[in-house]
C-alpha cells in the first residue's frame, strides 16, 4: 500500500495570504481583468493543491471560464516594478477569492488539498564567486532573490530569507553553508523559527551558465508522523532531500528551487482527494501531554 505521510512543524503558522492572488495587467479594462481573473484562479488552486500543474479536468476548466464565481472582491494597486527598471510602475489586478467555495472545488475535482498550516522555510543561499563569496539576504533585490520570492508567493510557500545583519554574519559564514553543517545552521535560524531550512549553492560556469545545488532540511527534531500504510516500519520520511540544476538565467534557477521546496513539501501535508473512507493513523514522537493536546486540535 502507499504511504501518505504528513510531517506537523509544532510552529506552523496559517498563511494568511494564501487566498490573495495578485496578477500583473496591462491596463483596467473588462478583457484584461477577464484574463488576470482566470490566471489568478489557476495560481491559486496551485498553492492549494500544491500541484505544479492542475489537470484539466472538466469541474476545473468550467471554473476557469467562470474565476468570478469563486471571489469575494477585487481591486486594481500600482507600485514600483523591481524587474522594469528605475522608475517604472506596473498595475496588478489584486482578487480576494472565497475560500469555502474554492475548496469545495478542490474536493468536487478530486484533487490534493495542502492545508493553510505550512511550515516556515527559511533559505541559506551562497553566491560562490570565483573573487568571493556572498549570503543572499532579505534585503538583496537582485533578479535572483526577485524570482525566488515571486514563485513562493505563486506556490503559496512562506519562504524567507536571512536578515544578514551582524548577528547573522558573526553565526553563518558561507563554509557552513557549503559544508552542510546542520547543527550550527539550525542554531543560527532559531531567531526566524524555521520549520524547514533550504540550502543553496549558486555558481557560474566558464560557459555563462548557472549551476544551482539545493538541499531542503526538514525538521531540527523527529516529527511527529501520520502514515497510511500497511508497513509503517518502512516509513524513512526524516532526511535530506538534493537536486541539482542548471540554466543560462538565474531567474530559472530560483523559481526551480522553490518549486523543488513546494513539491517535497506537498506530498507530506497535502490531503489526497481520492482517498478511501478508511483511514489509519499512527502517531509516533509525542513527548507529553502538551503535544498530544496539539495532535488532537491538528485533527
Amino acid at each position: 500500500m502507499t504511504s501518505l505521510i504528513w510531517f506537523v512543524p509544532v510552529s506552523a503558522e496559517p498563511v494568511d495570504w494564501l487566498y490573495e492572488v495578485e496578477v500583473r495587467v496591462p491596463d483596467q479594462t473588462v478583457e484584461s481583468r477577464a484574463i488576470a481573473e482566470k490566471k489568478a484562479l489557476r495560481e491559486l488552486l496551485t498553492r492549494l493543491s500544491g500541484l505544479r500543474d492542475v489537470p484539466s479536468v472538466s469541474m476545473i476548466d468550467s471554473a476557469l471560464l467562470r474565476p468570478d464565481r469563486y471571489y469575494r472582491a477585487f481591486y486594481y494597486t500600482s507600485s514600483g516594478d523591481k524587474l522594469g527598471g528605475e522608475g517604472s510602475t506596473e498595475t496588478s489586478l489584486k482578487v480576494e477569492f472565497d475560500p469555502g467555495i474554492v475548496l469545495a472545488l478542490l474536493k468536487s475535482a478530486d484533487l490534493p488539498i495542502w492545508r493553510a498550516d505550512r511550515p516556515k522555510v527559511l533559505c541559506w543561499i551562497v553566491f560562490d564567486y570565483l573573487n568571493g563569496r556572498e549570503i543572499a539576504g532579505s534585503a538583496d533585490s537582485s533578479e535572483f532573490t526577485v524570482a525566488l520570492q515571486k514563485r513562493a508567493l505563486e506556490r503559496g510557500l512562506p519562504l524567507i530569507l536571512p536578515l544578514m545583519d551582524l548577528e547573522d554574519r558573526l553565526a553563518v559564514d558561507p563554509a557552513a553553508i557549503l559544508g552542510r553543517f546542520e547543527k550550527v545552521l539550525w542554531s543560527a535560524s532559531e531567531r526566524y523559527q524555521p520549520d524547514a531550512i533550504l540550502l543553496g549553492r549558486v555558481q557560474k560556469l566558464s560557459d555563462e551558465r548557472w549551476v544551482m545545488d539545493w538541499q531542503l532540511l526538514i525538521g531540527k527534531d523527529e516529527p511527529i508522523i501520520f502514515a497510511k500504510s500497511e508497513d509503517i516500519a518502512g516509513i524513512s520520511p526524516v532526511g535530506v532531500q538534493d537536486i541539482s540544476t542548471m540554466s543560462s538565467a538565474l531567474p530559472t534557477l530560483a523559481a526551480n528551487g522553490v518549486d523543488f521546496v513546494a513539491d517535497e513539501l506537498a506530498k507530506r501535508f497535502s490531503i489526497l482527494g481520492d482517498l478511501d473512507n478508511d483511514i489509519t493513523l499512527a502517531v509516533y514522537s509525542l513527548g507529553g501531554l502538551e503535544e498530544y493536546s496539539s495532535l488532537l486540535n491538528y485533527l
